[in-house]
């Protein structure tokens, strides 16, 4: 059969092997069956286990994968990866970098990190893309060091962060009522971009530095109109992360500079603002950013209108 180039089915194999096992050979039906298992790539064991509908290369793994990933079945994914590789199918990085978000959407940070050090040993050179999964996965369950950790041993293999990176630690910091941080961030990620002057942006710091936020996120959208790259989602991150700070009057002036240079003021962005003004029973503000909403043609989620419903009436009987 081998002669003639004739693939022997499993059923050829088990034959052979129930023989042999009946006349004591144990050794030569260990041969035949390792033969079985790796003798094609992939194995023909392997191969038929998964169905006859199924061609197991590195493209229909990734498919294979993924689709697994969004049911939930993560293990199932990453048992079956290991088990292709280990037969002679090589996963692409993109399907290591699909298997990792799903271990980090699952909250399994740990195994995420155990598969960015395993692909790494085995000769992976990690993307923009695995870097900001495991930092996001990182950030969402609080263990922000870390993630700055994997931001700079990124910058160290110079892999180039994208906006989805800067975007996610400036999240972080500004959960953490870091602000400054999170501008300083900013400005690196604008430093990367084309047509950027580099002393106006160390301006720009300076001005936060002092206090004049104002004037500092003034002179970045200026820049960013100039050379006709606004990032709206930055700016509404510094918005938000101003609130979470406490630093509401910083936070008002920010939203009036975006509505006058008709940057769009995100959902969230305004959520933020009207709960905070409505807090510090600041009502007529919050109202103002509510109508703002209205022509934006956003509808707010219930709650948030019935707060400021309320806020509006307590403030007319006091």
């Amino acid at each position: 059969m081998e002669k003639k180039k004739c693939f022997p089915t499993v059923m050829t194999f088990n034959a052979l092997i129930r023989g042999l096992c009946k006349v004591q050979k144990l050794e030569e039906a260990k041969i035949l069956f390792f033969k079985m298992e790796i003798g094609r790539n992939p194995s023909l064991f392997l191969r038929l286990s998964q169905g006859a509908d199924q061609v197991l290369d590195s493209a229909s793994l990734q498919t294979m994968v993924e689709r697994l990933c969004e049911s939930g079945k993560i293990l199932k994914a990453y048992k079956l990866l290991r088990q292709l590789a280990n037969s002679g199918v090589v996963p692409s990085l993109f399907t290591y970098n699909i298997l990792m978000n799903g271990f980090c959407k699952s909250g399994d940070i740990n195994s995420a990190f155990k598969l960015f050090k395993d692909l790494q040993l085995k000769g992976y050179s990690p993307d923009a893309i695995t870097y900001g999964t495991l930092i996001d996965g990182l950030q969402r369950v609080n263990r922000e060091e870390d993630a700055l950790h994997v931001f700079h041993q990124m910058e160290r293999n110079s892999v180039s962060p994208n906006l989805a990176v800067y975007t996610i630690l400036m999240k972080c910091y500004c959960r953490k009522r870091k602000w400054i941080l999170a501008f300083s961030l900013w400005m690196k990620y604008m430093r990367g971009l084309p047509d950027h002057n580099n002393e106006r942006l160390k301006l720009m710091e300076k001005n936060v530095d002092l206090g004049n936020i104002e004037v500092a996120v003034r002179g970045v959208l200026e820049m960013d109109m100039k050379c006709k790259v606004v990032e709206s989602s930055l700016y509404n991150i510094f918005l938000t992360g101003l609130c979470q700070a406490g630093m509401l009057d910083q936070a008002l002036k920010i939203f009036n500079v975006l509505e006058e240079c008709k940057v769009s003021v995100t959902p969230p962005s305004c959520v933020y603002l009207v709960n905070c003004l409505c807090h510090e029973k600041k009502v007529d503000l919050a109202l103002n950013v509510f109508l703002y909403t209205l022509e934006m043609g956003v509808r707010l989620m219930t709650p948030v209108c019935n707060r400021l419903i309320n806020s509006l009436y307590f403030s007319r009987q006091v």
